[in-house]
């Protein structure tokens, strides 16, 4: 079961896929993560941020109640990062790694 996960924009689908064996469509999204100046502060000059295709705060998703999506960030940016969601269950693509 998937939930709404809301932000504060909204992006666009990028692409749907039927899955021959479940006989579903997966949507699918990809958003860079890439620094960018914005406004924050009037008469202070741009801030330099980093966010999802230029935007800050983040993106919303509105998505069909179940109907697998997959979304996947790009990171552009100039350091390593941490994306995650609220409001949804999160699946792992694959078998992370865990090191002890």
């Amino acid at each position: 079961m998937y939930a709404s996960v809301v932000f504060c924009f909204a992006f666009n689908l990028f692409s749907s896929y039927y899955n021959s064996t479940t006989g579903q469509y997966i949507d699918y999204y990809e958003i860079e993560v890439k620094p960018f100046e914005q406004q924050v502060y009037p008469g202070l000059k741009k801030a330099q941020l980093v966010g999802y295709d230029g935007i800050s705060p983040g993106p919303t998703f509105r998505m069909e109640k179940d109907r697998e999506a997959v979304v996947r960030f790009v990171n552009r940016a100039t350091t390593d990062l941490s994306v995650h969601l609220h409001g949804s269950y999160s699946e792992f693509a694959f078998t992370p790694l865990i090191l002890k």
